[in-house]
């Protein structure tokens, strides 16, 4: 005998959630990553651009201040 589960408020409340969920992420994924092969090759980028080598995150706006678009 197989019992068939009865949707309820849990079942509801999850899949709102989770449409928040992923409507926060997509408002929010205004970010791209580089990726250095070695650390020497990312300190000489941020030093480059005057950035700290320690630094994890730049601002876009600011790097994108500095740089002309190269068609």
């Amino acid at each position: 005998m197989t019992v068939k589960k009865q949707p309820t408020e849990n079942t509801g409340l999850k899949a709102q959630i989770r449409k928040q969920s992923e409507e926060k992420v997509d408002e929010h994924e205004s970010f791209v990553t580089l990726s250095f092969d070695t650390y020497a090759d990312k300190a000489g980028f941020m030093r480059r651009f005057g950035f700290d080598e320690q630094a994890k995150f730049i601002r876009g706006t600011q790097f994108s201040e500095m740089i002309e678009r190269a068609d």
